[in-house]
């Protein structure tokens, strides 16, 4: 079955060529024929000669529509990534904006890991390319990703100024040199002449009779005087 217009044709040789319809350029006796002309009215029956061109600014221009189709195609995928993303962490971010609240001091990477996960979301919305309500997601994920970032750097400077527990006055410095222990007891020792034996002899009589005569001796060493 003949169609009835060029157009027409030009669908039926799609599965054949793999040339969309645009893309083909059909010449009829020397001429190239437009879709809507009607096949019998210039001429063309069965088994009639007909040229198929490729329109080379079609087939340039389809394929810059299809790798812009596919490139929006991966950016609002990469969108729906990043706000998946973007909702676990905030969960993140309101536990440690709590607690800051709260006076409890956080570990500075708590802060620095997520800002840097945050900025990297940033970069991978500015290089995808999405239009539509794609586009309109994109925008308002970018200022709430900014929002976070700002509310993370404002929540370090506080952290940052506040007193931890563990930050208790350093411990006194103790001397690893000799001491030096006075003993009071060493200013009662007696010198060491008081060690020494002392003699006392006492005579109370001279000249009488050897009864009478007394002598002291210490005790330790006694001393024997005769008289003759």
């Amino acid at each position: 079955m003949i169609p009835e217009l060029l157009g027409d044709l030009k669908k039926l040789l799609v599965q054949d060529t793999s040339l969309q319809p645009r893309q083909q350029r059909l010449q009829y006796k020397g001429k190239e024929r437009n879709d809507n002309e009607v096949l019998r009215e210039v001429g063309l029956k069965d088994k009639s000669k007909v040229v198929l061109v490729e329109d080379v600014a079609s087939s340039e221009k389809r394929l810059i529509e299809l790798r812009k189709a596919e490139a929006t195609m991966k950016g609002s995928k990469t969108v729906s990534e990043v706000q998946q993303l973007v909702d676990r962490i905030s969960g993140q971010i309101a536990s440690i904006e709590s607690a800051v609240i709260q006076g409890r001091k956080q570990n500075e990477s708590e802060f620095t890991g997520l800002i840097d996960v945050l900025m990297s979301q940033l970069v991978k919305l500015d290089s995808s390319k999405v239009d539509g309500e794609a586009n309109v997601k994109k925008r308002i994920l970018v200022r709430r990703i900014q929002k976070y970032v700002e509310t993370l750097d404002a929540l370090l400077l506080r952290n940052n100024s506040m007193k931890g527990q563990n930050d208790a006055a350093p411990p006194r410095a103790q001397s690893n040199g000799p001491r030096v222990r006075f003993d009071s007891s060493a200013q009662k020792r007696p010198s060491p002449s008081a060690n020494k034996p002392v003699i006392t002899t006492t005579w109370e009589s001279f000249g009488t009779s050897n009864s009478g005569s007394k002598v002291a001796t210490p005790a330790s060493e006694p001393l024997l005087i005769q008289w003759d």
